[in-house]
């Protein structure tokens, strides 16, 4: 970029991220393609600290908001201070991220809540009854033979079938309600 961070050249990369051509973007404002920058708008100024946007979300031309991350240096070339921004698509990362989260929080097999997140969940409504009076109702249910069951119809069977109960808990409560699966035959 020049001083006054309109866009001289960029690579291919970043071109296909904003959804243009190269020729369309030259002379304009880096700013221009992110719906805000967090912090300083003087991009001169985010250049000569060397700054790092942890989340800016690029605005593609098709109403897609991408979130990038973005570092920002001055790079002497031919005796001139341009202005270098390197933008990182984050959509990946994010999405890494978002799966991760869901693996340590959800029953993969039923999808239904986890040990850890009805523990976080009973964490936090037992002190807000207390506050409210009001009361908290935990349910345990241990499916009685179920091993024997899982080996006679085999583990496909098995998984088929604690996935049609977790279904069936699951309708028989409200929307603000846990079902967890805890253990291979127990839920809450």
């Amino acid at each position: 970029m020049d001083m006054g961070g309109h866009i001289v050249t960029a690579n291919q990369s970043f071109v296909d991220l904003c959804g243009k051509m190269m020729p369309e973007m030259r002379g304009h404002p880096l700013r221009r393609y992110f719906r805000q920058f967090v912090g300083e708008d003087n991009i001169g100024a985010l250049a000569e600290t060397g700054a790092h946007l942890e989340e800016a979300m690029l605005l593609h031309p098709l109403g897609e908001e991408i979130p990038t991350e973005i570092f920002f240096r001055q790079a002497v070339v031919n005796h001139e201070p341009p202005l270098v921004a390197v933008v990182r698509d984050l959509r990946e990362k994010r999405a890494a991220e978002k799966q991760i989260s869901y693996l340590s929080n959800y029953d993969v097999l039923t999808g239904l809540a986890n040990r850890q997140l009805l523990m976080d969940r009973l964490l936090r409504a037992v002190p807000a009854a207390i506050a409210n009076e009001t009361r908290v109702a935990l349910h345990y249910i241990d499916l009685d033979g179920f091993k024997e069951l899982n080996r006679t119809i085999g583990q496909e069977g098995g998984d088929h079938l604690l996935r049609i109960f977790a279904s069936r808990l699951q309708h028989c409560v409200r929307d603000v309600d846990t079902v967890a699966r805890i253990g291979a035959d127990q839920f809450c």
